[in-house]
Parts: structure tokens; C-alpha cells; sequence
């Protein structure tokens, strides 16, 4: 273990580059403790893949963040079981593969609209105008908000989540939430208003805002369960897919990344090339957990009751795990990653986000062959999501 070394999510370092103490972390101390800010990490593979699988062990309640969940009651991703398998059981039909023939369209029609405006004469913004239009309108429009409402939505979840060092919930951010909850709730109460459900009615399949509906009618869920939701199903629906689709893009503008790389024969983006590059570079770096009892691993005792920091990033860097794992490899064997997570709380929209990142790459490279940089990116302020907030682009 070396003396100085310390994992602080919340120092500018680490949202620039995280991998080099990552890997100090892997070699010299797996079972890392902060106590300044009282959290612990896991940083190889095996051990974080084994934390996820033991909910038991290590609970969601806490939180995933290193402060409070915004988005209050209703968001699964800080539940345990009987709880978040209820909830999730409700909306995961529309993410299963069946699903994916109905949204498709959606997809490609956004994809399209969002390209028309983007001309080689001007540079843009890659992650306002594309990476993050396309899965903010389609996770919106899943919801059954109308496609005006996306990018209001969006950006009133993105102020929700940006972190700057120590969280302070500001007025206008509690003010946006509490406009996103009348809207959630609004649109629910419209749908139980036109119609009435048995608990033997066939579920509806138009949109998730429809099932809730029933739901609520039928009381499976409580209306004070709709805002946080649907503000977790919008964040998690955007953040992961906008990250996957401006990383690629930087590549792409930085030499990182040439198009050989990802089209296959078929000049169709390939899935397993963008699993390769999730897992080289995954948009959210880690998610906490709080221990329910006193945890060994590697001859060291975490506390019941400690957060724990479940350093995916790390994970997917593991040699014990990937061959020359540093390198980006559009080759590579097959292998899983730890992007979105093991157990329980495995990524309900991994199926969705693959999809949308193939639909709009491949369209955006058959309409250009060269990608430059037009200005200094500009990381998004997080302490756990690896995204861009501004990606200017000059494509020809």
C-alpha cells in the first residue's frame, strides 16, 4: 500500500484522467480507504463484479452518489429488493430486445433531424445538437412526453446532476424538479382520467407512461413514485448513450478512433466495437454502495454502514481481467465489461443504448469522412459520469 495515495472523485484530476490511480489502486491497495472522505473503493474486477452481485452485502439504499439521490422516491437505482424489482418490473418490457422493432424508427427518424441542421460550413456542438438530442428525444417520447418537452426535460435533469465538489441544491435546481414532477404527474393523471383498468386488463404497450398509469389505477404504484421514475428513466436513458456517442466522436476528431475501426462490411457501425470503446472509456466511472455488515476482502475489514465506491472504470482496466487492457482494441475477444454493471441493477437500457449509438454513428459517418476539433471540449461536472458537456466539431 503506498502512503500518499487517495481516491477523491471530487478533485479536478480525476474527472480529467482517473486511470492512472486506478491503476495504483488495482496494484498496491484493492481495498482502498478514504477517510477524509469516508468512503471506501473497490477497484479489480473480480471485486467489483462480486459487490455487485452480493445486494445483500452491499446495499442501494444509501445512495449511488457520494451525497442524497434528487430524485427522490420512485427511483429504483437506490433500492433493494422486494422494492426495486417491483418497479423495474413495471417499465422493463420496453427495453427487452422485442421492444427495440418499435423504437427503431423513432431512432433513425431523430437521427435524421438531428444531422439536417449540421453543415461542414459551420462547426457544433456535438453533444447539444446530436449525441445527447438523440437518446433525450427517444427516452422522452418512450415516456409518451412530446418531442418539445426533451430538451427542457433534459436540461432540467442535467442541472439535477451536475456536481461541483460538494453538492448544494440550489433554488433553481429544486425549482426544476418540482416543474418536472407536475409535468410527470400531470401526464399520468391524464391517462387514468381517459380510461379506466382492472387488474386482469392486458398491460399497455403505446408508452411507460401508460403503464404507470395503470398501475397507479390498479395500486401497484403510488403517484408519489412517478417523479423520481421517470427523472431516473431520462437521466439513465441519456447520460450513458450521449457519453458513448461524444467519446467516440472525440476519438474520431483526435485520431484516437478512425472509421475502419468501427464499420463492418456491412459499413454499419459494429456493437462489438462500442462495447470495446465502453469499456475503454465507460461514462459512468463508478456507482457507491453502502455496506449492511462488516465486509472482508484482502485482508482488510470494511465497516457495516461505509460507502463503498464500486470503480467500474477500474474494473474494465483490470490486466487480471483484459489483455493490455490500456489499449484501445477494436479487435479484442470478447469479454464483458462492468459499463453497465452485474446483479440486480445490470443497465435496464443497455440493449436501447447500443442501439441508438450505432444508429447514430453510422449515420453520421456515411454523411462525413474527416472529424476536427472546433474548440476546447468541456468535460461534464460530475464526480461519477465520464461525459462531455461541450464537444465543438468541424466535420467534412
Amino acid at each position: 500500500m503506498l502512503a500518499n495515495l487517495v481516491l477523491d472523485p471530487t478533485e479536478d484530476q480525476f474527472r480529467i484522467d482517473p486511470y492512472p490511480i486506478y491503476a495504483l489502486l488495482r496494484e498496491h491497495d484493492p481495498v482502498h480507504h478514504n477517510p477524509q472522505r469516508g468512503l471506501w473503493a473497490l477497484s479489480r474486477y473480480e471485486d467489483v463484479q462480486w459487490a455487485l452481485r452480493e445486494w445483500q452485502q452491499f446495499s442501494s439504499v444509501g445512495g449511488v452518489e457520494l451525497d442524497e439521490s434528487l430524485f427522490g422516491q420512485g427511483d429504483f437505482i437506490v433500492m433493494d429488493p422486494p422494492d426495486h424489482d417491483a418497479l423495474r418490473r413495471l417499465v422493463s418490457p420496453h427495453f427487452q430486445a422485442k421492444a427495440m422493432s418499435n423504437v427503431l424508427p423513432l431512432i433513425e427518424r431523430v437521427t435524421t433531424e438531428s444531422l439536417l441542421p449540421l453543415t461542414s460550413d459551420e462547426p457544433f456542438d456535438a453533444v447539444t445538437a446530436f449525441a445527447q438530442r438523440i437518446p433525450a428525444v427517444t427516452i422522452c417520447a418512450m415516456l409518451g412526453l412530446a418531442e418539445e418537452q426533451a430538451t427542457w426535460a433534459v436540461g432540467e435533469v442535467n442541472a439535477m446532476m451536475t456536481r461541483h465538489g460538494s453538492v448544494v441544491r440550489s433554488p433553481q435546481v429544486l425549482a426544476a424538479r418540482a416543474a418536472l414532477e407536475s409535468t410527470f404527474i400531470t401526464g399520468v393523471q391524464e391517462r387514468i382520467a381517459a380510461r379506466s383498468w382492472s387488474r386482469t386488463a392486458t398491460p399497455q404497450t403505446s408508452d411507460i407512461m401508460t403503464d404507470l398509469a395503470q398501475a397507479v389505477s390498479i395500486g401497484e404504484l403510488t403517484m408519489a413514485d412517478i417523479p423520481g421514475l421517470c427523472l431516473t428513466l431520462i437521466a439513465a436513458g441519456t447520460e450513458t448513450t450521449a457519453g458513448l456517442i461524444s467519446g467516440v466522436l472525440h476519438g474520431l476528431a483526435t485520431g484516437l478512433i478512425t472509421s475502419d475501426d468501427l464499420l463492418g462490411t456491412d459499413q454499419q457501425v459494429r456493437l462489438d466495437a462500442l462495447d470495446e470503446y465502453l469499456r475503454f472509456d465507460a461514462p459512468i466511472q463508478w456507482l457507491g454502495r453502502t455496506t449492511t455488515e462488516d465486509v472482508h476482502r484482502h485482508g482488510r475489514t470494511i465497516p457495516a454502514g461505509s460507502k463503498v465506491l464500486l470503480l467500474y472504470g477500474s474494473a474494465n482496466r483490470d490486466p487480471r481481467r483484459f489483455t493490455d487492457p490500456d489499449a484501445l482494441n477494436f479487435d479484442r475477444p470478447a469479454g464483458r465489461s462492468m459499463t453497465f454493471g452485474d446483479g440486480i441493477h445490470f443497465c435496464l437500457g443497455r440493449i436501447l443504448a447500443r442501439i441508438e449509438a450505432q444508429v447514430a454513428l453510422t449515420a453520421i459517418l456515411q454523411r462525413w469522412t474527416t472529424f476536427q476539433l472546433a474548440g476546447q471540449p468541456r468535460r461534464f461536472p460530475s464526480t461519477f459520469l465520464r461525459t462531455y458537456e461541450y464537444l465543438p466539431l468541424r466535420c467534412n
